[in-house]
C-alpha cells in the first residue's frame, strides 16, 4: 500500500502542477485581456513567475498531501529538488535571458518551499 501511494502522489503531483500551471496562465491571459494579448501572455516574465508559482505550489502540496504520512519529510524534500531542477531545466530549454529565467526560477522554488512548510505544518498537527 505504501509504494501505491508514493506513486499515486508522483501522479498527482505531477497533474496537479500542470493544471495549476496552464489554469494560472489561462486566468491571467482572460483577466487582463485588455492589457497584453494572449500570445504575450506567456511571454511576460511576472505573469510566467505568477504561474509557476502557482502550479509548483500545487504540484508539491498534492504530492506532499498524497505521500504516505511517515514519508512526507521526504517527499517534500524530493518535490523542492525535482521543482528546482525542473525549473532551472525549463528556463535553460526556453534560451530565457539570465533576469527572466533566474525570477522565474525563484519563482517556482518559492511555491515548492511554502509548500513544504505548509505540508510540515499540516502533517504535525
Amino acid at each position: 500500500m505504501t509504494v501505491l501511494r508514493w506513486i499515486l502522489a508522483v501522479i498527482a503531483g505531477v497533474t496537479a502542477y500542470w493544471v495549476g500551471l496552464l489554469l494560472t496562465l489561462g486566468v491571467l491571459a482572460m483577466a487582463l485581456h485588455t492589457v497584453v494579448t494572449p500570445e504575450d501572455t506567456g511571454r511576460s516574465v511576472v505573469l510566467l513567475s505568477i504561474a509557476l508559482f502557482a502550479g509548483t505550489f500545487a504540484g508539491a502540496i498534492a504530492a506532499i498531501g498524497v505521500a504516505p504520512p511517515a514519508g512526507r519529510r521526504t517527499m517534500g524534500l524530493l518535490v523542492l529538488t525535482v521543482a528546482t531542477i525542473w525549473a532551472v531545466y525549463g528556463q535553460w530549454y526556453a534560451h530565457h535571458p539570465l533576469p527572466a529565467a533566474a525570477a522565474e526560477v525563484l519563482a517556482a522554488v518559492l511555491g515548492a518551499v511554502l509548500a513544504w512548510l505548509l505540508g510540515r505544518r499540516m502533517s504535525q498537527g
